[in-house]
């Protein structure tokens, strides 16, 4: 006599059970920014998330599945590329990982973080576990794994108990949409294409002592091919629904990492989903492209030295390596995921390891990639931030946000105001200030406010860098609406400058701004040094770029001479130049344009601000930093920095 229930195509839990809803791990700050990421295509704030105000419907489940899976690779390589071999399962390796610097995990890093998404959306939703079927063919006996792969559970909309499996994690046959937890015949989801589908059934563990014949769901996969009569059902995985927590998560984590056999430990395995229209599989179906919804997607899928493209029922080989070097070289090229070349060296002695010769062509891309990284070899090191160098960061970033307030400002920092300045005709607007303290002289400048900022602001055109006492070298180029505003003003600065060096000997000059202002103190702090080259040093602190309500474009300051310029002549370690997260402005503006930026960025990757979050960056353009970022145009992390509202005053 069965002790379970008969029917299991209702679409619910057991008893009909209700799913609670829970606090995410994750900030609605870092939820609205893995919004971006995946491309939501609606907007949400941080306050809406805050607040609830996210829709928490089946159709907004289905575009959050989709999206993830096309957004982040399914992948193994920490497992084999790290010292210590093991997957970061944690909820701020994940974040800083997936999200951050756009590479993958496998089944417990994707899920996890997915989960704990939806539930900062206000999804009730848990996380389950399952038994991969590692048996090759639909008419082999299923053979179960140890629980190594986890499943969520969802409940859309506030008072429905109807539950739907969802998994953005199981790599090449996992389903790409949520699937109703009913058994139902009717109950067939479409996978990529027509020619793969989905369905759930109930059924038993074959080592299973239990009366009953249906303890355990069964996720199973059609693959209609030519020639194939009849086409066969496979059982991709088998769960159940009983709840998992973080430390079943971690345990399992171990043993795949640790465990030496299996897929992961023998493989470097990585897999990505891609948009595909109608037209390259044959379909005639033009209502299928373009919606998020319905669209038909495409797999790259790369395991051990093989990379194969597949569409639909048909499959290609895209590359065959036989090198680390080569095997790092697909990763890069068609996953986007880099490799450092030391990193190379762990995966040597273990299974999965190939040849470690050094390809001459990955060599060549090396040296280039290193020079358009670099500006200059006077670069420093990326590596976590010190305490004091973050409190400076935040110390002269209160002067940047000051001079938003340059009429209303007494005393800068609590500092002595030497001096307002303003420009009618071009608004540029700033002030100088002394702090006796720290024996600096300080020159802020106000980012963009009024129209007529945002008309410089659109003038991009590259001219040759001539200003006030600078003797730049040939082919150096800076953008025309920042050399406008601050030619407008250098002469005022200048002669202030050098009124308050005569009386304050040994004084260091610092620059420093925000948005508009930031590029603007850049051009600044070169032209105050090639007009005072004995002083001891020139640091100029710099939150890039332009703030603009006209055009969406990046404008950095100039182009890679310029960049070149400023770091040999004002040094590296004296150049600070600050970015929040995913600020969408500082690369608005492509590269291909000609503009480069210059050493040195600081760059907080993750919330919340602190030295721990915040990394020293190499170079002007390292791609591992903000670089490597999409543009999201004028965005919410643009206007706070280290927990600053750009405007705020402090001038007490």
């Amino acid at each position: 006599m069965s002790l379970l229930p008969n029917n299991f195509h209702n679409g619910n839990l057991q008893s009909g059970a209700w799913i609670r809803r829970s606090d995410s791990l994750y900030t609605p700050g870092q939820i609205t920014t893995w919004l971006s990421v995946i491309e939501f295509p609606y907007r949400f704030t941080e306050d809406d998330i805050l607040h609830a105000r996210f829709p928490t419907t089946l159709e907004n489940l289905h575009f959050l599945v989709r999206l993830s899976l096309v957004a982040f690779p399914y992948e193994n390589t920490m497992m084999h590329y790290s010292a210590d071999h093991t997957m970061d399962i944690s909820t701020a390796g994940l974040y800083q990982r997936i999200v951050i610097e756009r590479r993958g995990s496998y089944c417990f890093g994707l899920n996890i973080l997915f989960l704990q998404m939806l539930c900062g959306l206000g999804y009730r939703s848990y996380g389950g576990s399952g038994r991969i079927n590692i048996s090759n063919q639909p008419s082999e006996s299923p053979l179960y794994t140890a629980r190594s792969h986890m499943v969520i559970f969802v409940q859309p909309g506030e008072e429905s108990t109807k539950t739907y499996l969802v998994d953005v994690a199981c790599g090449g046959s996992g389903p790409i949409r949520p699937i109703l937890l009913s058994d139902a015949e009717d109950n067939v989801v479409i996978g990529t294409t027509p020619t793969e589908k989905h369905r759930l059934t109930r059924g038993a563990h074959p080592e299973s002592k239990l009366a009953s014949s249906k303890s355990e769901w069964h996720l199973e996969v059609l693959h209609i091919k030519p020639g194939m009569t009849p086409p066969q059902w496979k059982v991709v995985y088998s769960f159940s629904e009983e709840e998992s927590f973080p430390v079943d998560y971690e345990s399992a984590n171990f043993a795949v990492c640790r465990r030496p056999q299996g897929l992961f430990w023998e493989n470097v395995v990585c897999s990505k989903l891609f948009w595909i229209d109608s037209v390259e599989i044959g379909s005639t179906d033009s209502e299928i492209d373009g919606s998020i919804m319905t669209r038909y997607m495409g797999r790259i899928g790369m395991e051990g030295r093989i990379t194969r493209r597949h569409i639909g029922s048909g499959s290609e080989v895209l590359r065959t390596v036989s090198t680390e070097t080569e095997r790092a070289e697909v990763l890069r090229e068609i996953f986007g995921m880099n490799v450092a070349g030391e990193d190379l060296e762990h995966i040597r002695g273990r299974k999965a390891a190939l040849a470690m010769r050094i390809s001459t062509a990955f060599v060549a891309f090396a040296s280039v990639l290193a020079a358009v990284a670099s500006p200059t070899t006077n670069t420093v090191e990326k590596r976590a931030i010190s305490s004091a160098i973050y409190n400076d960061l935040v110390f002269y970033f209160k002067y940047a946000s000051s001079v938003y307030n340059i009429f209303g400002c007494a005393h800068p920092n609590g500092n002595t105001l030497v001096k307002s300045f303003t420009d009618l005709l071009t608004d540029t607007q700033g002030f100088i200030a002394r702090d006796d303290n720290k024996k600096e002289i300080i020159i802020s400048l106000r980012g963009s406010t009024s129209p007529t900022d945002f008309q410089l602001d659109a003038n991009v055109l590259l001219v040759p860098f001539i200003s006030p006492g600078v003797s730049a070298p040939s082919g150096t180029l800076v953008h025309f609406g920042f050399l406008t505003a601050w030619n407008s003003v250098a002469s005022d600065v200048i002669a202030t400058v050098q009124s308050q060096l005569a009386s304050h000997a040994g004084y260091t000059i610092v620059t420093t701004g925000h948005s508009l202002g930031g590029a603007l103190s850049s051009i600044a702090g070169i032209s105050l040094q090639q007009n005072f080259p004995n002083n001891p040093g020139i640091p100029n602190v710099s939150i890039l770029w332009i703030l603009t309500l006209i055009i969406t474009l990046l404008w950095r300051t100039g182009n890679l001479a310029y960049a070149n310029f400023v770091t040999s002549k004002v040094g590296a370690s004296n150049v600070y130049r600050g970015v929040h997260t995913f600020d969408g402005v500082p690369t608005i503006f492509p590269t291909f344009w000609g503009y480069a930026h210059h050493a040195t960025e600081y760059w907080q990757f993750i919330e919340p601000a602190s030295a721990s979050t915040t990394k020293q960056c190499n170079g002007g353009e390292d791609l591992t930093c903000s670089a490597g970022i999409i543009s999201g145009g004028i965005n919410p992390p643009h206007l706070v920095y280290y927990d600053i509202l750009a405007s705020t005053t402090f001038c007490t």
